[in-house]
């Protein structure tokens, strides 16, 4: 599974929980990975806002930025924008949600924050079942081997250019 279905599949529950609220998931460089309104002319030009919005932030507050998980709004009390990072084997991406009409600002903000953990914790689950899986593969046992008591003769024989 990629990315882009990935965050599609987990941030489409939230899309029926939260109305009046687009979520834009980009990636480091801007690209739009997931835009819950299918608006192609606007997707990209807020995911690239989203971003450098989110780095410019980054670099204003320098050395003091280290790894407290910050979150970026521009907001009045029914309506905004709001940004959050987080990442996924080692790739930064952008949580990004424009809202208006909200009643209650914080609460869709703490919704935001459960959906970017679950994101994570989602995909890290997914992760750790892919490599359990990979290592039960490699310890399966074989029997019926094709050669069983093979002298090196005999394999020369079989595969060398004189044979």
């Amino acid at each position: 599974m990629n990315y882009q279905e990935y965050f599609s599949q987990i941030t489409n529950r939230f899309k029926e929980q939260a109305q009046g609220v687009r979520v834009i998931i980009a990636r480091q460089d801007g690209h739009c990975l997931y835009d819950s309104i299918d608006d192609q002319r606007t997707s990209h030009t807020l995911s690239v806002l989203c971003a450098s919005s989110w780095q410019a932030s980054r670099a204003m507050l320098g050395d003091k930025a280290g790894t407290i998980d910050y979150r970026l709004s521009f907001d009045t009390s029914e309506s905004g924008f709001f940004v959050q990072s987080f990442s996924l084997e080692e790739e930064v991406f952008y949580l990004c949600a424009m809202f208006n009409h909200q009643l209650n600002p914080a609460l869709l903000k703490r919704k935001l924050n459960l959906l970017k953990n679950q994101l994570v914790n989602q995909w890290e689950k997914k992760l750790k079942n892919f490599s359990t899986q990979k290592s039960v593969e490699k310890k399966v046992n074989r029997e019926g081997f094709l050669f069983q008591d093979i002298t090196d003769d005999e394999m020369n024989k079989l595969f060398g250019l004189n044979g």
